[in-house]
């Protein structure tokens, strides 16, 4: 991942996580190009652990976990962030996406998962 595809990677997951904090699963859905996560699977998952998401910084790119699907054009890759709660710091909770290059500010998304460790 280049410098500006690793900057455009940490925007899109800024976006993902500001909307997951602010509870706004409907227009994280409508945004992403697919998921395997319903609004009620979102809820409850934030409902169980009774986390209050802290938004990560956009020059955080060292803090995802970022591995290239092979043989994909356009270009992808599957992104792990893990989740940081405002009082008790880092998580037991990992988003997962996938992330397709597009030349945009913001890449297209895949919601794949909200899992635990």
């Amino acid at each position: 991942m280049d410098k500006s595809q690793s900057s455009r990677a940490m925007a899109t997951v800024v976006f993902v996580v500001e909307k997951l904090a602010k509870n706004q699963f409907s227009e994280l859905l409508a945004t992403a190009k697919a998921s395997r996560l319903s609004v009620a699977n979102q809820k409850s998952v934030f409902e169980e652990y009774r986390i209050n998401l802290a938004v990560p910084s956009i020059t955080n790119f060292d803090k995802l976990d970022v591995v290239e699907i092979a043989g994909n054009s356009p270009q992808a890759w599957s992104v792990d962030y893990d989740l940081v709660d405002c009082e008790h710091g880092v998580s037991d909770l990992t988003l997962q996406l996938t992330l397709v290059e597009n030349q945009k500010p913001l890449m297209v998304f895949e919601l794949d998962d909200i899992h635990v460790l």
